[in-house]
């Protein structure tokens, strides 16, 4: 589906150049210098004077570029690498967490997968489906009560976002309800552990970009500057990713493909079908709850979904959002419907999906 987007939108899908856009170029600057920071002004006249460089992005996904490109590829095509791979590995443990069975919801939820909205960030050179992994790992984890499997998600997706976190916070919510197999002391250090595991991301991230620009706090310097620190109303941040304009990046040209004209602000149909996918995971939760049948592995797997629909919006993050809602993936294996709404849901999303990479290989999405 990826491949025929890109042709429908004059894009050789084959190519490394059409899978970076934007953050790309921060991503694979990591994973080839390290990190570096400096005042803009000092390098532009007609820029204010704020932070610069790539201090503004976590490094668990460059530095599996530097590990990958290592072996002989180049950082980009070692980029795409990661992430298809990253993909693969969602897709195995998803089928895990189904059961390893094709059923009337298993088949259905694995399609679903495969055209889930912002499923083009999964094939570009964005830490996406890395952070989808390390979060599928969690969900596995708590259903295995494998500490290790768990801690070493919750690193991975903290490690890769800062929207990972609430990897670690799904590890230390699952100790109310799940790991019922073991007695509490029992429990409570296993929980510890991998939430501790996972929480080493964080230190590890100062320290790479201490070692690189001499500073502990340049992070949250360069986020300040862009008004990316506390807490923010998430009713503004979607009013003000509503308003957003995404063909101030791509105009429309009279020699532009179809589908990359009709895909102009496919992102407004972006967040309403998200929403509409939250409702399903959110109803689904409360039913499966008040009838008694939901185990606790799919239920941090519904409130990881949704944290990943509310830190974004929270955060700050609201110019992309719909990238971090591809993360919701991890909770496919919660859902129960009908076959009808099964189907209406996989077509939808089939649409939305190739609307949404037109924008991105025409250049439009951020």
């Amino acid at each position: 589906m990826a491949w025929v987007t890109a042709a429908l939108s004059g894009q050789d899908y084959l190519q490394p150049s059409a899978h970076q856009r934007w953050d790309s170029q921060w991503y694979l600057s990591i994973a080839e210098h390290g990190y570096e920071s400096y005042r803009c002004i000092e390098r532009y006249s007609w820029f204010p004077d704020v932070w610069c460089g790539n201090t503004a992005w976590f490094p668990g996904y460059p530095m599996a570029i530097r590990l990958v490109s290592a072996l002989g590829p180049t950082p980009e095509l070692a980029g795409i690498i990661v992430s298809e791979a990253s993909l693969l590995g969602v897709m195995l443990v998803v089928w895990q967490l189904l059961g390893t069975q094709l059923n009337r919801n298993s088949g259905p939820a694995m399609a679903l997968a495969a055209v889930f909205p912002g499923s083009i960030y999964f094939h570009s050179v964005f830490p996406v489906s890395l952070c989808l992994l390390g979060l599928a790992l969690v969900v596995l984890g708590i259903r295995r009560e494998s500490w290790l499997i768990a801690g070493i998600g919750a690193f991975v997706a903290f490690a890769t976002h800062f929207v990972g976190v609430i990897g670690v916070i799904g590890v230390v919510v699952s100790l109310a309800f799940g790991w019922r197999g073991r007695p509490w002391p029992g429990r409570l250090w296993r929980v510890a552990a991998a939430a501790g595991l996972g929480s080493l991301a964080y230190p590890w991230m100062l320290w790479l970009m201490h070692a690189d620009t001499g500073s502990w706090t340049i992070y949250w310097q360069h986020q300040a500057d862009y008004g990316n620190t506390g807490l923010h109303n998430p009713l503004e941040q979607l009013e003000r990713f509503w308003s957003l304009s995404f063909a101030q990046w791509h105009p429309i040209a009279a020699g532009d493909p179809w589908l990359v004209v009709h895909s102009v602000d496919a992102q407004h149909l972006q967040l309403v079908v998200n929403l509409i996918f939250a409702i399903l995971v959110a109803g689904t939760l409360g039913w499966r709850l008040w009838r008694r049948d939901l185990p606790a592995w799919e239920a941090a797997a519904a409130l990881i979904a949704l944290g990943a629909l509310a830190v974004p919006v929270i955060s700050g993050a609201w110019s992309a959002w719909y990238r971090h809602d591809a993360l919701m993936l991890v909770a496919l294996p919660v859902l129960r419907l009908p076959r009808w709404a099964w189907a209406v849901l996989i077509a939808a999303c089939t649409v939305q999906a190739m609307l949404l990479g037109a924008m991105w290989f025409s250049g439009a999405l951020i």
